[in-house]
């Protein structure tokens, strides 16, 4: 005999199973402040920012970025959104190069360093040729396979392009990006501009030292006593003593070499910030010609000549690069192709 409570559960039929738990969907990472369009179609994720962009427009800047930006990880409120492996500065640097024309110019249009370097890596990475080759200028500038090019701009400032503090830490940074990105042509500039820089303080900088493969931080400490040698070298003509005959200002002139020797050798003794290249400068040679004599300073302007074509000849080889003929051939064919 039927019952009241089975009839109603015939009727009923089997239990339905329970509804599956709700998808959460991932929250998004703060925004950025700077890159955040309210009407984009595509949102990219870096690190611990996240840009509202048009698809359309960052994919035709590159087929390697449309390739990327084409498989989204998941989406919000409808809009894709794909995560990316760079860091938020140097995506943040890649997308306002690519959206505002002003940004990134030409050298010698001022920009910073982390700017250029940036640039210079996600270019390299995603193919875009224009804004690779436009970093590679901007680099040109500062580390030039020409003497006369290279010994023109100011090391401290450097030119254009705002280092970090200290300037050392900005000469690392730049030497492991070129690395990165095989623009051997500036290896030799860069590694003289960190060779300037006293050893103890190099090797503290944390990250910038750290960053480089251990082959290339031997070859900086290398370079330093390289260094210190070259300087010698440069300043071998001021360091000449008083001749046993012929001087016209004996007094002057021992006192003039005994000063300008006890300063060069404190300088490299205490390890100092020495620029060899640059040390003697217009400036300074006509200051010290005016110390010596006329038969002590004869010369003196060829043997510095010399001597700073000889240090500036043997950079690419300090550098284990080939010959400066050669690196600029390898710079003229890299940039032709962008």
């Amino acid at each position: 005999m039927d019952t009241f409570q089975s009839v109603f559960a015939l009727k009923e039929g089997p239990t339905p199973p329970p509804p599956p738990p709700p998808v959460e969907t991932p929250s998004l990472l703060p925004r950025s402040r700077e890159i955040w369009f309210s009407d984009g179609n595509l949102i990219l994720e870096a690190e611990n920012t996240s840009f509202r962009v048009y698809g359309q427009l960052i994919a035709a800047k590159s087929t390697i970025l449309a390739d990327i930006l084409s498989l989204p990880h998941y989406s919000v409120d409808g809009i894709p959104v794909v995560r990316l492996m760079d860091s938020d500065a140097d995506v943040e640097a890649l997308l306002r190069a690519l959206l505002d024309s002003d940004f990134f110019m030409p050298p010698p249009a001022p920009t910073e360093l982390s700017t250029v370097l940036s640039i210079l890596r996600l270019s390299h990475n995603g193919n875009i040729r224009y804004l690779l080759r436009r970093a590679l200028l901007h680099l040109d500038v500062l580390y030039s396979t020409d003497l006369d090019k290279f010994l023109a701009v100011s090391p401290t400032p450097c030119g254009h392009i705002s280092f970090p503090e200290p300037t050392v830490a900005g000469h690392l940074q730049v030497l492991k990006a070129a690395m990165d990105v095989n623009a051997k042509w500036l290896l030799p500039t860069v590694h003289y501009s960190i060779a300037c820089s006293p050893l103890r303080q190099i090797i503290v900088l944390g990250a910038p030292w750290t960053a480089l493969p251990e082959q290339t931080r031997n070859l900086i400490m290398l370079a330093h006593s390289w260094r210190l040698d070259r300087c010698y070298k440069i300043h071998s003509f001021a360091l000449k003593g008083v001749p046993e005959s012929g001087c016209e200002k004996p007094l002057a002139c021992a006192r003039s070499f005994s000063h300008c020797a006890t300063t060069l050798i404190g300088l490299i003794a205490r390890d100092q910030p020495v620029d060899p290249l640059r040390f003697w400068d217009e400036e300074g040679i006509v200051q010290y010609e005016r110390t010596r004599c006329g038969v002590c300073r004869a010369g003196m302007r060829e043997e510095c000549a010399q001597a700073r074509e000889d240090v500036w000849a043997g950079l690419p080889r300090r550098a284990e690069c080939p010959t400066w003929p050669e690196l600029q051939v390898l710079r003229d064919k890299a940039m032709e192709r962008l």
